[in-house]
């Protein structure tokens, strides 16, 4: 199984003829304050998405593999996927780190998981952004995504599913949920890679530091 960020990646395309259910939560808690009373928090601004998404094999391999993953995302609890119904289009093959879109209809920042899928040989990348002005990823992809293709932002978070429903003794579907346990408005869920060269803070080696000077 290919586990990005600890989480279990499924890969598995959604049936379109489905609609994509998704969700939107937010945290509330209650808490001790200061004064040992309790007090109730919301983060009204910070939603947690869940998204939900049926997925119908084809074949008995693809079925083989789909189970597979469902099972060692159970086992781990935690899941990550494309962020089906959110594609990116490209603007220009991706063999190497550069990326470029059509249009802009995702707020991408430095450190962000995208997934690529070519649809004709169902090749998979998982790769993140280094930086985002303009869009450069940390890692070269292993296979040329086309120009025209999609690539998705990613989710993660706790994983669930419903039992399998049979289509024939051999193959059978079912819906896929992931929940956020993080708002990817407040938390970065891949770590900012710093540029080549960059230490410990922004002093260079050699600077002096006077402890109760002036």
């Amino acid at each position: 199984m290919t586990l990005v960020n600890n989480h279990v990646l499924l890969s598995d395309m959604p049936n379109m003829v489905k609609p994509l259910p998704w969700k939107r939560r937010w945290q509330t808690g209650v808490s001790t304050a200061l004064e040992g009373n309790e007090t109730r928090a919301g983060f009204k601004v910070k939603g947690l998405v869940e998204l939900s998404w049926n997925v119908q094999p084809t074949d008995i391999p693809s079925q083989q593999g789909f189970e597979d993953r469902i099972r060692a995302a159970k086992k781990a609890g935690y899941a990550c996927s494309a962020f089906w119904g959110r594609g990116q289009k490209l603007a220009a093959n991706v063999n190497g780190t550069a990326v470029s879109f059509t249009g802009l209809n995702w707020a991408w920042s430095a450190g962000d998981y995208v997934f690529f899928l070519d649809l004709n040989t169902q090749t998979v990348n998982v790769r993140q952004f280094l930086t985002v002005a303009p869009y450069v990823l940390s890692v070269a992809v292993d296979h040329t995504f086309l120009a025209g293709s999609l690539c998705w932002p990613m989710i993660f978070g706790k994983f669930s599913a419903k039992d399998i429903a049979a289509q024939n003794p051999s193959i059978g579907g079912t819906q896929l949920t992931i929940s956020e346990l993080e708002s990817q408005d407040s938390a970065q869920l891949g770590a900012v890679i710093p540029p080549a060269g960059t230490g410990i803070g922004v002093w260079t080696i050699g600077t002096t530091f006077i402890v109760g000077g002036s």
